[in-house]
């Protein structure tokens, strides 16, 4: 998967492209390098891009996969299910609106422990990853994660 580097995007112009084909639904970028981080740690942090999973891994936090998205497709949620771990933490993008969050959430959290990275106090940019900056990473993995209430569809805070 390749992505474009300049600003023009629109359907002429996809942000990624795939270099071989590839169903995106069906892959946990990162799975083959990290799968024995996750076991030892007993959570997998899930990101939206590839990026994020080199970022993390390049701050030390090795126990990470990419969805290519901010959807966890029925696959991907088969091949995590399939890890039988605890802690599951939902890092996804700035832009990734509660509700989003709470339907990611929702697909997971009979199984497991889950918490969403949420950046409730705006210390991240507009379309910024939580962990574009390993310093406002290390703060919101730390202390800006949080669980919903599924019938009230909120945050528990």
């Amino acid at each position: 998967k390749g992505r474009r580097v300049w600003d023009k995007i629109d359907e002429y112009n996809p942000k990624y492209l795939y270099l071989k084909k590839c169903k995106k639904s069906e892959v946990l970028f990162g799975l083959d390098q990290t799968l024995p981080y996750i076991k030892q740690k007993d959570e997998v942090i899930i990101c939206e891009s590839e990026k994020g999973v080199m970022q993390l891994w390049s701050y030390g936090y090795k126990n990470c996969v990419s969805v290519g998205g901010h959807s966890i497709s029925n696959t991907q949620l088969e091949k995590i299910l399939r890890m039988n771990i605890n802690n599951v933490v939902i890092a996804f993008d700035k832009d990734v609106s509660e509700s989003e969050l709470l339907e990611e959430y929702k697909k997971l959290c009979n199984f497991a422990n889950v918490t969403c990275i949420v950046d409730i106090y705006n210390l991240l940019n507009d379309k910024e990853s939580p962990m574009d900056n390993p310093e406002k990473w290390n703060i919101l993995y730390k202390s800006r994660r949080y669980k919903f209430d599924v019938e009230k569809g909120e945050i528990i805070k």
